[in-house]
């Protein structure tokens, strides 16, 4: 519009001339800004998306590498991932984008969700057998709760020397049935509640495999007339290619021991710091080749690890596993000061015991 149309206005014409232009311009201005942010929002969440995928989808395949391994641990983080990549892509109105962010989804559900499944088995409540599993952090862990928690047994893991001495008195409710420090993160102790019907037989020092530097706690007991191995399991973390190795191998070992065990005539129920997920292939393959059940089954993720962090971010790494013929009665995680671990409270029961 040249300089004679613009005289030829009236004053209201001009006003909503003025109007009209100002607002093309915000409006180019909002575009802009808009531009600026999505897009390369957009390209991130894009490029997280397909990297999600594909890793979801590595996990199935994770003793290949050891690194795919380490990242099928993040599971629960990836499905958190993908879920909010399904909103943001369908705001987009991205189709195919969406498509692919909703099958990671699903990929990452589906191995979590039979978690969350409660197994139907009659169980009598009133049989079970209370167990309580702490990794004390090198001694770090303000332990003076758990006595209160009586528990039949209480497993302790990083025990170092300077603890054992003050155990009596962190647990007066309890008789400390084995006891093995080590300077390092490798030690363990077992404690049984003076007034539990538990009956301890013995207990001993076993390493698996053979030639492995971590001493573990084996306690055979008595439980209403049931003959059980209780095993306190610390696993290397998986942190390189040569330290992921050998976690598969004590895995392996830990199978041949508790189906050796079980043919022996025991019931076995192992507890500890396993330093792996139980959706992990190398963990799975535990369960199928020890003839084991795992207690988190029904009772959702029950993250313990690293305790100092959001609950879902957390990771479930401590675990209790039973032979056949028990059952999961209650399941539970509380945090303690001092420790990088949550408790893990286990009540374990099998339905053809009597009261």
């Amino acid at each position: 519009m040249d300089r004679i149309e613009l005289e030829k206005l009236t004053k209201e014409e001009l006003i909503n001339l003025v109007l009209e232009q100002s607002q093309q311009l915000k409006t180019i201005k909002q575009i802009k800004i808009k531009h600026l942010f999505i897009h390369p929002t957009n390209v991130m969440v894009v490029i997280a998306t397909i990297v999600v995928l594909s890793i979801s989808i590595g996990g199935f395949y994770s003793n290949s590498d050891w690194r795919l391994a380490w990242f099928s641990n993040l599971r629960p983080h990836f499905a958190m991932i993908s879920a909010l990549a399904v909103i943001w892509f369908l705001w987009r109105r991205n189709k195919v984008m969406s498509g692919v962010s909703l099958a990671s989804l699903l990929i990452n559900c589906i191995v979590l969700f039979p978690f969350f499944i409660q197994p139907s088995v009659a169980i009598a409540a009133d049989n079970a057998l209370d167990i309580v599993h702490l990794n004390i952090n090198r001694g770090r862990a303000d332990m003076s709760s758990l006595d209160a928690m009586a528990a039949d047994v209480v497993f302790l893991q990083e025990v170092r020397p300077e603890v054992v001495d003050r155990l009596p008195g962190l647990f007066p409710s309890y008789t400390v049935v084995r006891s093995h420090p080590i300077r390092g993160s490798e030690g363990s102790a077992v404690l049984l509640h003076k007034e539990s019907p538990l009956e301890i037989i013995g207990s001993d020092i076993i390493n698996l495999p053979d030639y492995s530097t971590r001493p573990l706690i084996v306690t055979e007991a008595q439980f209403k007339g049931r003959s059980i191995k209780l095993l306190s399991l610390h696993l290397s973390r998986p942190d390189n290619e040569q330290n992921d190795a050998f976690q598969k191998t004590e895995l392996d070992a830990a199978a041949v021991w508790s189906r050796e065990m079980q043919q022996q005539g025991y019931d076995v129920i192992i507890v500890g710091d396993f330093n792996v997920t139980p959706w992990s292939n190398r963990f799975t393959k535990l369960l199928a080749d020890g003839q084991l059940n795992d207690s988190l089954r029904g009772y959702g993720l029950q993250n313990t690890w690293p305790s100092t962090i959001p609950s879902f971010l957390r990771l479930p790494i401590d675990h209790a596993l039973y032979s056949d013929g028990w059952a999961t009665v209650a399941r539970s995680t509380t945090a303690v000061s001092g420790s990088d671990h949550m408790v893990l409270r286990v009540s374990l029961a099998s339905s053809d015991l009597t009261p």
